[in-house]
């Protein structure tokens, strides 16, 4: 079994996997027959595309996998979002705080779309946050909705603007970020970003809570930690 996949399964992939074998499967003559061979030539769940190339806008089954097998605790060296911290990739920066840093989506799926990141400390992802960490998700909702706000200015109406994190492993970087998107009436490629796949800050919010009055540390973090 390829490195990385033994962590991703589950029974949600399984019908995606399912899938892709009845396409190599398929007869010649079948309408489907075409896929056929793109998915031999690149098979899905392996495909390697580097993030930068897509940035925070383009999920590939290969961030997919790089992201379940990253440490917890240290991005990986060509992590496109500590590179644009360090200035070695470029971005259209909004705002460069002490805490926290912001910038444009390089694929923006509506007239507005920020990220809202810790700059300092790495946190991989959402699944990641403990009890310690509610202020900081707290502040990085409130940077955001600022941005956005400052952006439109007095037309700005918040029911309107759509907050999230990506759960993992449906994020294509594997460092902590918060979209902020506006309007939601524009958005584009919505498929990514359902309730599924896509929990806002107070979803967050409320499942560190949780965690905290059960007394124990969050499974996600708990399981990192085995692997």
């Amino acid at each position: 079994m390829p490195f990385g996949l033994r962590r991703v399964s589950s029974p949600l992939l399984l019908p995606l996997l399912s899938a892709v074998r009845g396409i190599r499967a398929l007869h010649p003559c079948h309408p489907l027959a075409p896929l056929r061979s793109a998915v031999s030539q690149q098979p899905l769940l392996l495909r390697r595309r580097e993030a930068v190339r897509g940035g925070a806008g383009l999920w590939t089954w290969g961030s997919v996998l790089s992201a379940s097998a990253s440490p917890p605790d240290q991005p990986e060296p060509g992590n496109i979002f500590a590179k644009i911290i360090r200035g070695e990739a470029s971005a259209d920066v909004l705002e460069n705080g002490d805490e926290l840093f912001s910038f444009v989506d390089i694929k923006p799926a509506s007239t507005y779309h920020y990220l809202v990141i810790p700059k300092k400390r790495y946190i991989r992802d959402a699944s990641m946050l403990e009890a310690s960490d509610a202020e900081l998700v707290q502040r990085m909702r409130s940077k955001a909705v600022a941005l956005v706000q400052a952006s439109v200015g007095d037309a700005f109406d918040e029911r309107e603007l759509a907050l999230g994190f990506h759960w993992p492993p449906w994020y294509s970087v594997p460092w902590l970020h918060l979209h902020a998107i506006y309007p939601r009436r524009e958005m584009t490629r919505r498929y990514k970003y359902t309730p599924f796949s896509f929990k806002s800050p107070e979803w967050v919010l409320e499942r560190i809570r949780t965690n905290e009055e059960r007394g124990r540390p969050d499974p996600a973090r708990r399981q990192s930690r085995r692997g």
